[in-house]
């Protein structure tokens, strides 16, 4: 019989960090409907499985956003373009997250994720 206490689930004298067991559920739920690094589903459950806190999540967002609408009258820089948009993402991310190290698929994961979710102007840089 299962004994339930808040933030723990006890079973057989072992703790399981709900968290952890929610996170897996929807993790597994998400690859089932096809979510991974080549497609991602979802911003929010990228960073957890990254590892990313919403708090450097949402600074890389507002750092990404400052970066690519820096043009004329709040549109996006006219020098940004598909070979560039990852680097200015990757360096962004880099330098939110010191001492990480971040591989292309990553990068471009997290973006095609922030076009899908918030900046759907990235999506012109997106290729699939």
């Amino acid at each position: 019989m299962e004994t339930i206490q808040f933030g723990k689930l006890f079973y057989h004298d072992e703790y399981i960090d709900d968290a952890t067991l929610l996170t897996s559920a929807i993790s597994e739920l998400a690859e089932h409907l096809g979510h991974s690094l080549e497609n991602p589903l979802s911003l929010n459950l990228l960073c957890i499985e990254l590892m990313i806190s919403r708090e450097n999540r949402d600074a890389i967002i507002l750092d990404i956003h400052k970066a690519l609408y820096s043009g004329k009258n709040g549109e996006i820089d006219e020098e940004i373009n598909q070979a560039n948009v990852f680097k200015i993402v990757g360096k962004i991310m880099n330098k939110h997250l010191p001492g990480r190290s971040f591989n292309e698929l990553t990068i471009r994961s997290f973006t095609k994720a922030l076009a899908k979710y918030m900046t759907t102007d990235l999506q012109q840089f997106i290729s699939e």
